[in-house]
């Protein structure tokens, strides 16, 4: 079978993860078309393809993956290619009754990274994340540093986040912003514990950090973390209202067992929903699903 995977802009890199985990881990082939990318300088296997290579990329597929709204980079018919559409957070938060209308009257099976966007009817399939224990800096200077990587800092809370750490004795706040993927993941590796977000619970610095054995600190507003209790064996972060973050990073600095506890979810959770193998093999479950419905 032929993927191609399809994305205005792979702003997660979760395309280009996907094709290396179909490409590694089943006899499948798949390729990833992107038109944008960002400071975070996620690979990808082809950008800003000609229209004539995305169209023999098109015949090639058996299936073609199509990414939010990315149905506007073709400017032919659709109906002669299975179609599987994913997506991947505020886009589809803000419009998910139109796009679930527009996948329905088309017959698409349509997925969803983000757990969370699940509840509004998408197939939830996990980004793909290889392992990083490799990378994990054991190494101790006696200080116990602790990461935050915001795209947004309000979204993130950072200002709170900052506040939280001031002053605290033994606790070093290591701000990674404007970086690479590769850095990003480069400095996470140099920390104890990751400050990821307490609105929306977790993205991609999460996921890095289980799959580093670093466990996480996060939150979510109510009806999502309800639905995550819902869905999981059990929250893969601790969770930490922000009124909390300044106690509970000394906990995790002082307490082992808790620190112990936060890899163990975060591993689990990671080896369970995100291990590549897993990742692909549950996506090609969906495209033999969607060609054996006639899905086009």
């Amino acid at each position: 079978m032929n993927i191609l995977i399809l994305a205005d802009w792979d702003h997660s890199g979760a395309g280009n993860a996907l094709m290396q985990a179909i490409n590694t881990h089943t006899e499948h082939e798949a390729r990833q078309v992107a038109y944008k990318s960002s400071y975070l300088d996620y690979p990808v296997d082809t950008l800003q393809p000609t229209l004539a290579e995305l169209r023999e990329l098109w015949h090639w597929a058996d299936v073609v993956n199509i990414h939010d709204d990315s149905d506007k980079l073709m400017p032919w018919p659709r109906e002669d290619r299975t179609l599987i559409t994913t997506y991947h957070g505020t886009t589809y938060r803000n419009r998910w009754m139109y796009y679930n209308d527009f996948d329905r009257s088309r017959q698409r099976i349509s997925t969803a990274l983000n757990l969370d966007l699940s509840m509004y009817g998408p197939r939830w399939v996990g980004r793909a994340v290889p392992d990083l224990m490799h990378l994990k800096d054991s190494e101790r200077n006696g200080t116990f540093r602790v990461a935050h990587a915001p795209t947004n800092r309000f979204i993130k809370s950072t200002a709170q986040v900052i506040s939280a750490c001031e002053d605290l004795d033994g606790v070093e706040l290591v701000l990674i912003e404007n970086a690479s993927n590769a850095e990003c993941i480069r400095l996470k590796a140099g920390c104890d514990l990751l400050l990821e977000e307490f609105q929306l619970g977790y993205g991609t610095n999460a996921m890095e950090c289980w799959a580093m054995g670093i466990p996480v600190l996060a939150h979510a507003i109510p009806h999502i973390e309800h639905y995550m209790n819902i869905r999981l064996d059990e929250l893969p972060y601790v969770d930490t209202p922000l009124a909390d973050l300044r106690q509970r990073i000394v906990q995790m600095r002082d307490d082992a067992g808790m620190y112990a506890d936060g890899v163990r979810r975060g591993a689990y959770y990671w080896q369970k929903y995100h291990e590549p193998a897993t990742v692909a093999n549950q996506f090609i479950e969906l495209c033999n699903e969607a060609i054996g419905d006639g899905n086009s």
